[in-house]
């Protein structure tokens, strides 16, 4: 090989990966022109419509839970959005029949390019539930007449005949597979608040939307509540879910957590089940899940040592899930350390840490994003001196780790916060991924952006102020911007938001914490710099 040749190859390797490392995600946020278009209602779900539009399952209450909700009282409707402007282009009280009495709308989705309307209606002369659903247009909102999906026997459900309400919901949820082929029907006690003996109840469907097998999960026995923290569906058909068994919802004895971690796997044939136990005296505190579009599957969470106090983290871990044999096997582990938190003159290690999320990236690498956010106590003066204990939520800093896929860390930065509010609902975060770029959307000040540049105190935040979107580079180092200032300025309510394709997510929007929400859309696109 030629000198110049080789010099050649190697400036057009050199070529490769500046371009490979300039890549960035193009994005746009769409906002409602129309004040408090929605008329202070809330929104259960967002899905995808067809090219330009979503469509949301509309309520008059603030609860992400309407099972066991009556529908007439909650005023559910059906509303269909242009994405240009947020224009309401229909709404309507959709009524679909079925025979005799009313038909209960469960929820919405979109599913293999339709937009369909699943809904619920009990027989009480056959003992079962009819599950059904209708697919319509989803500007127009009209479209065929309803079809039958299953017949559930109420004692599959653990109910009789007295559980079942004209015009009560069950709660029935949906979710589609990773690879977008099948359709999970499901039933857990968070999806109703109509709860009580409820079962963690599957039903999964084809393309087609004809049933391939129901089955019901049963978690760890000796627990007193089983919360579902992550639930996804693989290619074949098997429902994964991540659980948090409570045995002692407060435990005295030090060492003692109180709860434990597993993962279970449910088809039609039964389920199976893998303890999530990190090695040594490490211990898993908060943990999320999630798959790719093959099937594996990936878990981290946030991990501290059985000699420290409960409130106190050490930090992330991130590992696999081995599904190829007959259980499940975690495989992989590895932990990664948070850095100390200055409190005086001292390092002390990091309290009140949660998990937020666990992002996947194209290349097989990933996003671990973990914050502070819990309950404090300090103390405050009046007028005359006297001080008295205050306890409020606080949401502190984000820490967010990027792993390369052989899970080695390639960066770890801190988002230093503060924030102090009645309840969780200002501090939460939407962090988002494009391929392998990552946006974080979240609650702040303007002001904030150039005291971090400048690593200064930052202003702490007790109210909707500015909606902040933070671009990360791939080498760590971060962008931020304001958004949703126009009409008017919205703080973001990140706990009521959806991902109904890879380049959509669709959150809501309010100019105070209790205020009338506006959908709020985001695009996202490639883009390579020239």
């Amino acid at each position: 090989m030629t000198i110049k040749r080789s010099l050649l190859l190697a400036l057009l390797g050199t070529s490769l990966l500046l371009n490979a490392q300039d890549e960035k995600v193009r994005w746009k946020t769409y906002t409602g022109t129309e004040k408090n278009q929605d008329g202070g209602f809330w929104y259960h779900k967002f899905v995808k419509g067809d090219a330009g539009s979503i469509v949301g399952l509309r309520v008059l209450t603030k609860s992400p839970v309407i099972g066991g909700m009556n529908q007439v009282s909650i005023d559910r409707t059906l509303v269909a959005f242009q994405l240009d402007g947020m224009k309401e282009v229909k709404a309507d009280k959709t009524k679909l029949l079925w025979g005799e009495g009313p038909v209960s709308v469960e929820t919405i989705e979109h599913f293999n390019k339709q937009f369909r309307v699943i809904a619920s209606k009990a027989d009480p002369e056959t003992g079962k539930l009819l599950v059904i659903q209708q697919v319509l247009g989803p500007r127009s909102l009209t479209g065929k007449g309803a079809e039958l999906l299953a017949e559930i026997p109420f004692d599959r459900l653990g109910k009789t005949n007295a559980y079942f309400k004209p015009n009560i919901t069950v709660g029935f949820t949906t979710l589609v597979s990773v690879d977008s082929t099948k359709m999970l029907l499901q039933l857990t006690p968070e999806s109703t608040v109509h709860s009580a003996g409820c079962p963690i109840y599957a039903h999964l469907f084809d393309k087609e939307m004809k049933s391939l097998w129901w089955n019901k999960l049963s978690p760890d026995p000796g627990a007193k509540s089983s919360r579902i923290m992550s639930t996804k569906v693989d290619p074949t058909g098997a429902v994964w879910y991540l659980i948090k068994n409570v045995s002692d919802p407060d435990p005295k004895t030090k060492g003692e957590a109180g709860y434990n971690w597993s993962i279970y796997r449910l088809d039609s044939a039964g389920q199976t089940t893998a303890l999530l136990d990190l090695p040594g005296s490490e211990f898993v505190q908060d943990a999320r899940m999630d798959m790719r579009l093959n099937g594996t599957i990936t878990v981290a969470g946030v991990y501290s040592d059985a000699e420290m106090d409960r409130n106190v983290s050490v930090g992330v871990f991130q590992c696999t899930v081995n599904g190829a044999g007959k259980e499940p096997k975690f495989d992989g582990f590895k932990l990664y350390p948070f850095a100390k938190r200055i409190e005086g003159k001292e390092e002390k290690p990091q309290v009140n840490m949660i998990m937020d999320r666990l992002l996947l990236k194209k290349d097989g690498g990933t996003f671990v994003i973990a914050r502070k956010s819990g309950e404090e106590t300090h103390y405050v003066s009046d007028l005359s001196g006297k001080k008295t204990p205050k306890t409020e939520q606080v949401d502190g800093a984000i820490h967010i780790f990027e792993l390369a896929a052989d899970g080695s860390q390639k960066w770890y930065k801190q988002l230093e916060r503060e924030m102090g509010s009645a309840n969780n609902a200002l501090g939460q975060i939407l962090p988002m991924v494009y391929e392998n770029n990552l946006l974080l959307l979240l609650n702040d000040a303007e002001g904030n952006i150039e005291k971090r540049k400048q690593k200064l105190p930052i202003a702490p935040v007790d109210d909707f102020k500015d909606a902040i979107l933070v671009e990360y580079k791939s080498d760590g180092t971060d962008k931020s911007k304001v958004v949703l200032t126009e009409p008017r300025r919205l703080g973001i309510v990140a706990g009521s938001a959806w991902q109904p394709t890879a380049g959509l997510v669709v959150l809501l929007g309010a100019e105070k914490p209790k205020g009338s929400v506006q959908p709020v859309a985001i695009t996202l696109s490639g883009e390579a710099k020239k």
